[in-house]
């Protein structure tokens, strides 16, 4: 592991929602290069800009996708998010924010 430890343009939202939490993180660590990720419902969905990341993602099968919990916990799964998921994240952090989109 190595530890970056760089300060990086992003957004992170929570939300309590009736269905369940969300958490959403959008961060871009270089111009034109983001990873996007969202959790809800013990789904982690995530997408990057980076090409390699989202194969490796869709390469593997179903079941390396599952997280087993630790005893007590549930089980979670990860899957590949899509960009329209991220554009309209951004859409509304950049309006909340009053930034031009």
């Amino acid at each position: 592991r190595t530890s970056v430890n760089k300060l990086v343009n992003g957004y992170v939202e929570i939300s309590k929602r009736r269905a369940g939490d969300v958490i959403n993180i959008y961060f871009e660590y270089a111009e034109n290069q983001w990873y996007f990720f969202t959790y809800s419902n013990r789904t982690m969905q995530v997408i990057s800009s980076d090409k390699s990341f989202n194969d490796k993602l869709v390469g593997l099968k179903e079941d390396q996708r599952i997280i087993k919990g630790e005893k007590g916990e549930a089980d979670y799964q990860f899957i590949v998010g899509t960009n329209e998921k991220k554009a309209s994240f951004l859409r509304k952090m950049k309006q909340a924010a009053g930034e031009d989109l």
